[in-house]
């Protein structure tokens, strides 16, 4: 990929130590102000977590709204890799919680999805 993705992949274990706790509270406080909305969307909305880093955006989304199918998405397979680690989920398309391996600009997901 590129040299970021590669020192995202090697530290992705340092990571969780060091941001977690500061990124963590910022995601679920991001849930919080989504919330009204997403519960007013169709029966499965979809969710795609951009740099989902450990995935706790991502997790946390799928617990809060259980009919909403959420896609975490990151560039370094290092973050992915704690992120189904630590939450479970999938690489396998339409399910509930899917971990994508992809840079933002090279997402495999349809145009306007």
């Amino acid at each position: 990929m590129t040299s970021i993705s590669d020192r995202y992949d090697r530290n992705a274990e340092d990571y969780g130590h060091y941001w977690a706790p500061v990124l963590d509270a910022a995601a679920r406080r991001l849930l919080d102000r989504a919330d009204s909305f997403v519960r007013g969307l169709p029966h499965q909305p979809l969710i795609l977590d951009v740099g989902t880093g450990h995935g706790v955006l991502a997790a946390e989304a799928r617990t809060r709204w259980p009919q909403a199918r959420v896609i975490g998405s990151d560039a370094s397979s290092g973050m992915l890799a704690v992120a189904h680690r630590n939450h479970g989920g999938s690489n396998e398309p339409g399910d509930a919680l899917r971990w994508l391996h992809a840079p933002a600009e090279a997402l495999s997901l349809p145009d306007r999805s």
